[in-house]
């Protein structure tokens, strides 16, 4: 694992949202140390990093045509969601489309929302031990990542 990837900061702590019934395997973060609050601005980049550090757990991601099968998958299962109907390919998203799917993608945090994402508004809410959270975020491979995405 390189010094890129969420999870080269120990100790690790990871988020998810507490609410009954969230679909925490889809929305669990690692939360950096010293965060004292999340917007949904930084809360998106925190999963965009997620997202890019599972791709690294693949099998060869930095061969180009690997890299470019697993972009197609993400885009795939994006699709079959219906949240990349929408999307304005233009050469900045082309350059990222990962990026571009998460972090330009307002319907996906319309859908984020309904899986029972809310962001803590206080310190203690991003501090507390969450082993579940903590699990998911070392267990979940893209693939499982992708299937929980909502229809």
């Amino acid at each position: 694992m390189n010094d890129t990837s969420p999870l080269s900061i120990e100790p690790v702590l990871a988020w998810a949202p507490s609410t009954r019934g969230a679909n925490k395997r889809l929305l669990v973060i690692q939360v950096p140390p010293g965060l004292k609050e999340l917007d949904d601005s930084l809360y998106l980049r925190l999963l965009l990093a997620r997202v890019k550090w599972m791709i690294k757990r693949e099998e060869d991601p930095a061969d180009p045509q690997r890299l470019r099968e697993l972009e197609d998958g993400i885009y795939q299962a994006f699709n079959q969601s219906g949240l990349a109907d929408h999307m304005n390919w233009d050469e900045e998203a082309n350059a990222d489309p990962v990026a571009a799917l998460i972090s330009r993608n307002p319907p996906l945090w319309e859908r984020l929302t309904l899986e029972g994402l809310y962001l803590p508004v206080e310190e203690r809410g991003l501090r507390k031990r969450d082993p579940e959270a903590l699990r998911l975020l070392k267990e979940t491979s893209l693939w499982e990542w992708l299937d929980s995405l909502p229809s």
